[in-house]
């Protein structure tokens, strides 16, 4: 059976990070379990990330990706993902990822114009709470294969995920895409799969409320 490769890059401030984890299938939520890092490739600042991420990925021996999961709300980050693959790897699925209550873009890319989501409860992925698509990103992100959305619960087990077993500290709204995988809503056995995980802005007390197990997600 083929190995699945999982790439998970970590765009932050100063720069991002590729690391390729070998697995079976999806990763195990468990801290003591899951893929291990065989590989990092260090960006040089934060917009050399995506237009270089399919030469990091051949440099690692782990392209060409057959597919590419990040989150996604007004559609800023996920516009210059599409746009970079879209040139460096144009038949690679960009897959997308909401909150479940904030899914303008699920919503919009189903019914093929900008829509707004109904009234939300409220979800700790505060970098995702826009009510619809941007103006001049939507027509880009209409790209997209699809959009799937995760709970505030699913949001909560991927930072954890990351702190745990990754060592890095990634706000919820960032952790949206590893929480997809986590759930087993995007399919990576068998698959080379890049993992966007953006931004480290958590308030302290929420973060270590979730990786305490102590957060109560909102229904």
């Amino acid at each position: 059976m083929k190995i699945a490769i999982i790439l998970i890059v970590l765009v932050v401030a100063i720069g991002a990070t590729l690391l390729v984890l070998n697995q079976s299938g999806v990763p195990s939520t468990a801290a003591t379990s899951g893929p291990t890092p065989t590989r990092t490739v260090p960006t040089t600042g934060p917009t050399s990330s995506s237009p270089s991420m399919s030469d990091q990925a051949k440099a690692v021996g782990a392209a060409p990706l057959d597919q590419l999961v990040c989150g996604a709300s007004g559609g800023g980050l996920i516009a210059g993902i599409n746009l970079s693959m879209a040139a460096l790897s144009p038949h690679t699925p960009v897959i997308a990822v909401e909150p479940r209550h904030y899914n303008d873009m699920q919503l919009s890319i189903a019914a093929g114009e900008r829509l707004t989501h109904p009234p939300a409860p409220g979800t700790i992925c505060d970098a995702l709470m826009t009510d619809r698509p941007g103006e001049l990103t939507f027509p880009i992100n209409r790209r997209v294969d699809r959009v799937e959305t995760v709970s505030d619960a699913e949001v909560a087990e991927a930072v954890r995920y990351a702190f745990r077993v990754l060592k890095q500290v990634v706000e919820p709204g960032g952790a949206v895409s590893l929480a997809a995988v986590l759930a087993g809503k995007v399919e990576t056995r068998d698959r080379t799969t890049a993992v966007i995980l953006s931004g480290g802005n958590v308030d302290p007390m929420l973060f270590a409320a979730i990786i305490e197990d102590r957060f109560t997600p909102i229904p």
